[in-house]
């Protein structure tokens, strides 16, 4: 009995031992908490070791203990920026992606496989964005399309893929310079897609489907642009539509919202005690980045860049302030959407 006693405070010990000095993460590799639904992988509590190069050696893994990545950062946690080489595995331990990061943005010649050890997508990243012709390829191994990615004027922002050539499973090419037919699984909207291009632009009907082949959408489209589209949710619910999207936004005229949102921002700073020390100048941007749900609330509030907590507490009042949004609308449904706005201030007395 005395040993069975024994044997049950040594195990306690060794359970406790184990669970603090895992780590538990997000797809983002931020900290969660182990029974937070959102963890996904583990790492120690110190890096493995130091690169020749000086830096930091970090391993992150599955739940089920096998190797999820191996990379470099900067700074010794392991979500500091990263830098140098990068891989990641599948939980069976089959690579599913490698390339470089530079000052944690993705750069140079990017790899990424499939399960079966295919290779899946391939091309170049400068500064973290996709640049010059990218190849998608089939789960077979076959080239299913080439690719250009287009960004916003800024470079932060995606607006389109552009295809220029495409195959089908069995190797038939389909498109050619821009012209001819394509059918593909897009993975920013989770669907299966075909329809035809001429130059470029899409024409005539197009067709998505949800990953169980159940009916998403149906489109017409004359020289690029949308003349009619119907959509389905997974309801079965029918929605008609002749616009793509439109983004939320809020209640107000954009021009009168910011108008407003200034003012009652800047009465909420200067009321702060902080912002009446005599001669005090302070100045910034907020990068205020949230959520607006399908009712048109708002959460999931993150501050891009730091700034001091009563300049963030100020922003996150005022924008709370003003009530629900209108929610973004997809193909004719309400959907989930992520918005920032940029607030820029100053203050002096």
């Amino acid at each position: 009995m005395r040993h069975f006693f024994i044997f049950q405070i040594l195990l306690h010990l060794s359970f406790t031992s184990y669970s603090q000095d895992r780590i538990f993460l997000n797809a983002d590799l931020e900290v969660v908490e182990q029974e937070d639904k959102k963890a996904l992988y583990y790492t120690k509590s110190n890096p493995i070791g130091m690169s020749e190069r000086g830096y930091y050696l970090q391993q992150v893994y599955h739940l089920n203990n096998t190797i999820a990545k191996q990379f470099e950062t900067e700074g010794e946690v392991v979500n500091s920026a990263k830098i140098g080489s990068y891989i990641s595995y599948f939980e069976d331990g089959t690579i599913h992606s490698k390339g470089s990061f530079k000052k944690n943005f993705k750069t140079g010649f990017w790899k990424e496989y499939y399960q079966n050890g295919h290779l899946k997508d391939n091309g170049k990243y400068i500064e973290g964005l996709k640049e010059g012709v990218w190849i998608k390829n089939f789960n077979n191994g076959k080239i299913n399309y080439k690719y250009i990615v287009k960004y916003d004027e800024n470079g932060f922002n995606y607006i389109r893929t552009d295809f220029i050539n495409a195959w089908d499973s069995t190797g038939i090419q389909t498109m050619i310079d821009r012209n001819g037919s394509i059918s593909y699984w897009n993975e920013i909207e989770q669907c299966f897609e075909s329809g035809s291009f001429i130059n470029g632009k899409k024409e005539g009907t197009w067709k998505g489907f949800y990953a169980d082949s159940s009916a998403y959408y149906i489109e017409t489209y004359e020289n690029g642009d949308l003349i009619s589209g119907k959509s389905w949710n997974k309801f079965n619910d029918e929605y008609s539509y002749t616009t793509l999207k439109t983004f939320a936004h809020p209640q107000k005229e954009y021009k009168k919202f910011y108008r407003e949102f200034n003012r009652q921002f800047e009465t909420r700073l200067l009321g702060n005690n902080f912002f009446k020390i005599p001669e005090y100048f302070y100045f910034g941007t907020v990068f205020l980045k949230f959520e607006v749900k399908v009712d048109g609330s708002l959460t999931g509030f993150e501050f891009l860049v730091h700034q001091r907590d009563e300049v963030n507490g100020a922003a996150q009042k005022t924008l709370m302030s003003f009530g629900r949004w209108v929610p973004e609308r997809k193909r004719g449904q309400l959907v989930h959407s992520s918005y920032f706005i940029p607030i820029n201030f100053s203050t002096t007395f």
